[in-house]
């Protein structure tokens, strides 16, 4: 009797654990990991940083950072939890601001925690926290809808004048393109590309450019102001940018 007591019981906890192992795979296969894929905006030691990924699976990802002008890819590994995603993801290693991404995305709220160390031991780590953007497209029939980073880019993806263009992308790029003055000898006109990254605060449109003679400070700043006749503007730089509509 005691023997089968005994084997009985042995039986038991082996089909407990059986049965937590089950419901432990059945929790997170049902959590979608594309659901993660997306943008990832916050501060940065001050400034903004995105980053976007584009590919997770539950060992691996692949995507890339922008912060202050500057784009730089990642790639790295994943663990899964009860209730957040682990990341810890590598730039290149070849530029000397480069270094190694480590945070958590909760599952629930997609906001990721944690920090970035340097490979250059002379800089200094940080650490951050970085709200998923909603990019999906809201229909808004306001003569003066809100603008905000999630939308910013639809409503204004490109703004120009006599002098230039400036396209902003959803992910936090920019690029600013203009003619230099025509050669008058030869009438050739060669096409220059300035890239930089975006940011919003409140109703003020921040650039980051990457080094430049056209903006020497390496960073503009931009009033988003709205005109009856125009819609939404762009003023700063002396100058105003009214977006393209096709």
């Amino acid at each position: 009797m005691l023997t089968l007591l005994g084997t009985t019981a042995c039986n038991s906890k082996k089909g407990a654990s059986e049965d937590t192992v089950s419901d432990t795979t059945t929790v997170d296969s049902l959590f979608l990991l594309d659901t993660l894929r997306g943008i990832y905006m916050g501060d940065f030691g001050g400034s903004d940083i995105r980053v976007v990924i584009n590919y997770v699976s539950e060992n691996h990802a692949v995507g890339y950072n922008l912060h202050k002008g500057l784009q730089r890819n990642l790639t790295g590994k994943t663990k899964m939890n009860a209730n957040s995603v682990d990341f810890e993801l590598a730039e290149p290693g070849d530029n000397p601001y480069d270094g190694v991404f480590k945070f958590s995305i909760d599952k629930k709220t997609f906001v990721a925690t944690g920090s970035w160390k340097p490979n250059n031991s002379k800089l200094s780590a940080r650490t951050f926290t970085l709200k998923k953007l909603d990019t999906r497209y809201k229909e808004d029939e306001s003569d003066r809808p809100e603008i905000t980073a999630e939308n910013f880019s639809r409503y204004m993806y490109e703004a120009s004048d006599s002098i230039g263009t400036i396209t902003f992308e959803e992910d936090g790029r920019c690029l600013y393109t203009y003619y230099p003055s025509t050669d008058d000898v030869e009438r050739r006109e060669q096409l220059i590309e300035i890239k930089g990254s975006w940011s919003l605060k409140d109703n003020h449109v921040v650039i980051e450019w990457k080094k430049n003679a056209v903006f020497p400070s390496g960073k503009s700043y931009f009033e988003l102001i709205h005109e009856e006749d125009y819609g939404y503007m762009l003023q700063g730089e002396g100058r105003k940018l009214a977006p393209m509509y096709y």
